[in-house]
């Protein structure tokens, strides 16, 4: 989990995490700079510490864009790794233990893929105001039901409300008032365990308040 504030030097090293996870999930360093539109040695700029003339801080949407990235694979590969365990075994009795995949969908009406893992399902649906093809959402939330993934849950649609309704910069300046660096807003509320960000009940409060006002 990273913290709510981040030095440079922690942001340096966060960067360096991020990037050995997509190398190691086959997204090299020119594909990295492919998809940021920055430059092979601007990267490394990114991976330099300061005080080193050399360093450059990754702008928070570079180091956001990377994360969403190393996130996505993630979950991709472990839905990949159970469907190839269930097609080689290719025997009576696998149905029992075959996975349930899920449809998140946007409010625009655009699949995002298909998922095994009902949190990360009902993470993107929320992220993107849609819904999920096979449950609904309340009664996946409900089935989840821990409370810490229902704050998230909460904090998701309640930025969601805001974005859409061109108030995202609310988001920032909330969660910037509340001790929170911009290089980690954007993981607020993951569902991705090792990079997410806790959201503390004043800062919930304050951008539901808000969400409700633009409903």
């Amino acid at each position: 989990m990273l913290k709510h504030h981040l030095t440079a030097e922690e942001i340096v090293e966060h960067y360096r995490e991020v990037s050995a996870t997509l190398t190691n999930a086959g997204c090299l360093p020119k594909r990295r700079a492919g998809m940021l539109l920055k430059s092979m040695q601007t990267l490394k700029q990114y991976g330099t510490m300061p005080p080193s003339p050399q360093h450059r801080l990754v702008p928070p949407e570079d180091l956001q864009r990377l994360r969403d990235e190393a996130v996505r694979l993630h979950w991709d590969f472990a839905d990949r790794a159970t469907g190839e365990w269930i097609r080689a075994e290719a025997v009576i009795g696998t149905d029992a233990i075959a996975p349930r995949y899920y449809t998140p969908t946007g409010a625009n009406h655009l699949s995002k893929g298909r998922i095994s893992f009902l949190p990360r399902a009902v993470e993107l649906a929320e992220l993107h105001g849609g819904y999920i093809n096979e449950i609904d959402l309340d009664e996946a939330r409900a089935l989840i039901g821990t409370e810490r993934f229902l704050t998230r849950s909460r904090w998701r649609r309640a930025v969601y409300a805001l974005s859409a309704a061109g108030r995202r910069d609310f988001v920032r300046g909330a969660a910037s008032a509340h001790g929170y660096c911009e290089h980690v807003i954007g993981q607020i509320g993951s569902e991705y365990a090792p990079w997410r960000v806790s959201v503390t009940p004043a800062l919930l409060d304050a951008v539901e308040t808000a969400s409700k006002e633009v409903a």
